[in-house]
């Protein structure tokens, strides 16, 4: 196994690069979806409501931004806590090209 790391020490493309695949990893998009798809047609609803009652057209930057914001906001809490989780533990190898969010690390602990 390589010299361990701690994150702090890490570039931050290494960084950069985990959350990255973290916010797409399936453990983060099945959160981050339905709360998207919850939070984003509340916001729509709310947004969109005159529209909807005068029979306008809808404005589809706002529709987006409204499903958008609920997503970013979802993926970006999954990543800090992962990160926050990993600094407090600085016995924990930073993350690497082939670490899945985390799955080496949980496999570690399981041991």
């Amino acid at each position: 196994m390589p010299e361990s790391r701690r994150l702090d020490e890490t570039p931050l493309k290494t960084v950069l690069s985990f959350s990255f695949r973290l916010v797409f990893s399936p453990f983060s998009l099945k959160k981050s979806l339905p709360t998207a798809g919850v939070v984003g047609t509340f916001l729509n609803t709310i947004n969109q409501f005159p529209h909807f009652l005068h029979h306008q057209p809808l404005v589809w930057t706002k529709v987006c931004l409204n499903y958008l914001v609920p997503f970013l906001v979802s993926s970006w809490s999954i990543v800090s806590v992962r990160l926050a989780d990993l600094r407090q533990k600085p016995s924990k190898e930073c993350p690497d090209d082939k670490d899945e969010g985390g799955a080496a690390a949980r496999e570690r602990e399981a041991d």
